[in-house]
């Protein structure tokens, strides 16, 4: 896991037979079956059930790491969030996940 910095979403997100990322970001962006939702440091505590859509993590640096994943979970509390998905892999932008996913965000 990732070294937790303060100020900052420590991710780790993994399917059953691979890591996606690993690392400490900004922001997040993922769809639900509630709907599209951005979480930031500090949010309240939050579990979902998530659907085949993007996901967005938005890296200190201000790049953006996207992903197409497959349905899971996600845990966001104390400022660690980990996501569990069936199958994921990353794109290059927004819009080829997208593109991908038939969805907006």
């Amino acid at each position: 896991m990732a070294t937790k910095a303060p100020g900052r979403i420590t991710v780790q997100a993994v399917t059953p037979s691979h890591a996606l990322y690993e690392g400490n970001v900004d922001e997040v962006i993922v769809k639900s079956g509630s709907g599209l939702m951005t979480i930031l440091p500090d949010h309240q505590a939050v579990l979902l059930d998530m659907t085949v859509a993007p996901l967005v993590l938005k890296e200190p640096s201000g790049e953006e790491k996207v992903f197409v994943i497959d349905s899971g979970f996600l845990e966001f509390k104390e400022n660690l969030l980990t996501i569990l998905v069936d199958a994921g892999h990353q794109v290059e932008h927004r819009e080829e996940a997208n593109s991908i996913c038939g969805t907006a965000i």
